[in-house]
C-alpha cells in the first residue's frame, strides 16, 4: 500500500504525468495516437487502474512487464467490444446454456459489457490473429486444447467504450493489465496512481486517462471473471458474484473461485427482487444505472 505521506507529496511534483479526459474527443485522440505509436498508456475504468497497449507491440508489452516487475510470458487481458470479439469465439466450446450470448455481437455486449471479464475460447482459425502475449492454451478434462483470451467488453461505459472502438477502427487489439506492481494490492485511488506513475524513473506511461463518469462510491478493485467454457464464475469483483449468478444462472467455481479483496456494492433486496423478473440484458442495464448514479 502507499502511505498517506507519499500520496500527499504528489501534488508538489513538478514533473507530473499528463492527464487526458476520456469523454473529451480531442483529448481521447491523444491516448489513441499514443497506443498506435506503440506507447504505454495508463488509465482507469471506474476505480480500476490499469495499463493499456497495442497487444501486437512487443516493445510495449516488455515495458508493461518491466513497470509491473513481472516476468515475460505473463498474459495480458484484452479489452474489445462484441462486434470485434464475437466472430473469433469458438461458440461450440462455450457451455451450451450460454452459447446464445456469444453468437451475436449486440447480445454479447448487452449482456457482458462493462460488467465482467469473460474467459473465451477462440477459433483455431483466429489464433494467429492474436498476439502470443494475450492468448493461452488450456486443456480440459475432455483432453481438448482450448485457445483462450480474457476479455473485458467496455460497451455501455462512455469514454472508455469510444476509446476502444477508436482503436478497433485502427486495427488494434487493445491489451490491458492492472497498474499495480506484482504482488502488490490493486491501485484503486487516483492519488496512488499518480504517485506510482510519477515515481517511475524509466518506462513511465505516456499519459494517464481519466474516467470522469460518475460512479458509486462503494466501487473499488477489479471486475469479476466468468469462464464461458466451464460455465462458472471464477473470481469475484466490484459487481458481486451473487448478482452475476442471478443474472446468468451461473454458479461460482467451488475449486477455483477467488473471493473479492476490496469493496462490494450493496444491492438492496428490493432491487434484487426486481432483477429476478428480468432478462440478462435488462439486469445489466439496471446494474449500470445503479452503479453510475
Amino acid at each position: 500500500m502507499f502511505s498517506q505521506s507519499l500520496t500527499k507529496s504528489v501534488d508538489k511534483k513538478v514533473n507530473q504525468i499528463k492527464e487526458v479526459d476520456l469523454t473529451n474527443p480531442l483529448q481521447r485522440k491523444k491516448a489513441v495516437n499514443a497506443i498506435i505509436a506503440g506507447k504505454v498508456v495508463a488509465g482507469h475504468i471506474r476505480r480500476v487502474f490499469g495499463l493499456w497497449i497495442d497487444s501486437s507491440s512487443e516493445s510495449a508489452y516488455k515495458t508493461v512487464m518491466q513497470i509491473k516487475g513481472e516476468s515475460l510470458g505473463k498474459k495480458m487481458s484484452i479489452m474489445t467490444t462484441g462486434s470485434f470479439i464475437v466472430p473469433h469465439i469458438n461458440s461450440m466450446r462455450v457451455k451450451k446454456k450460454y452459447r446464445k450470448y456469444v453468437q451475436d455481437a449486440n447480445i454479447f455486449s448487452e449482456t457482458f459489457g462493462s460488467l465482467c471479464h469473460t474467459i473465451l475460447p477462440i477459433n483455431s482459425s483466429s489464433v494467429n490473429y492474436f498476439s502470443r502475449n494475450i492468448i493461452s492454451d488450456s486443456s480440459s478434462n475432455t483432453n481438448k486444447i482450448d485457445h483462450i483470451v480474457y476479455n473485458l467488453d467496455p460497451s455501455g461505459h462512455p469514454g472508455m467504450e469510444q476509446f476502444i472502438r477508436d482503436l478497433e477502427l485502427e486495427g488494434i487489439i487493445p491489451a490491458v493489465t492492472s497498474m499495480n506492481p506484482a504482488l502488490h494490492p490493486e491501485i484503486t485511488q487516483i492519488e496512488n496512481a499518480r504517485y506510482f506513475l510519477e515515481s517511475l524513473s524509466k518506462n513511465r506511461p505516456h499519459l494517464l486517462m481519466r474516467d470522469l463518469y460518475p460512479v458509486h462510491e462503494g466501487i473499488l478493485g477489479s471486475f469479476a471473471q466468468i469462464h464461458l467454457i466451464s460455465g462458472y464464475i471464477e473470481r469475484d469483483g466490484h459487481i458481486p458474484a451473487h448478482i452475476l449468478s442471478l443474472m446468468l444462472g451461473m454458479e461460482v467455481n467451488p475449486k477455483k473461485f477467488k473471493k473479492h479483496k476490496y469493496a462490494h456494492i450493496h444491492f438492496e433486496k428490493e432491487l434484487i427482487d426486481k432483477m429476478k423478473r428480468m432478462s440478462a440484458p435488462e439486469i445489466r442495464k439496471l446494474i449500470l444505472k445503479f452503479i453510475h448514479t
